[in-house]
């Protein structure tokens, strides 16, 4: 008689979801851990880099991004709020970049799987307010947005 499988693993075989202190931790450092999945830190299991490369690739976070570029297409098409406290982003570079913003949001849309390099490289580019999103001087728009769908 074959030995049965009662579903029991040795413990460095079985895939552990990341801890909740990790998983906390996580969002309280996510750009510096978005800058280190972006340089190509190694991901070792149960640390607060797994569990915020694991939150990139999630539908959830694709969705807010998808949510977040559309808000920054409505923002750049909008007046001009003059006592606001968010750097508007860069009207014409937002204009010149829209095919790969449409194309990136189809990308996080879309059902295939993403990489978490590129959901980083994506993050760090809203959160630049010195960066070709949000300045003329920094930068081409388009060529980052290009690194982005590559990454992803």
């Amino acid at each position: 008689m074959p030995p049965r499988d009662l579903g029991v693993r040795p413990r460095a075989l079985v895939a552990r979801e990341p801890s909740v202190v990790a998983r906390v931790g996580a969002g309280l450092i996510a750009g510096l851990l978005d800058q280190q999945i972006e340089d190509g830190t190694a991901v070792a299991p149960n640390t607060m880099l797994a569990a915020h490369t694991a939150r990139l690739t999630s539908r959830r976070e694709r969705s807010a991004l998808t949510a977040k570029l559309r808000a920054v297409v409505e923002q750049s098409l909008g007046p001009q709020l003059p006592w606001s406290g968010r750097i508007p982003p860069h009207r014409g570079n937002v204009a010149a970049a829209m095919p790969l913003i449409t194309a990136v949001m189809a990308r996080l849309d879309g059902p295939q799987p993403i990489l978490p390099r590129g959901t980083a490289r994506l993050r760090l580019l809203m959160s630049d307010g010195t960066g070709p999103l949000y300045s003329g001087r920094n930068g081409s728009l388009s060529a980052a947005l290009q690194a982005v769908l590559a990454a992803l």
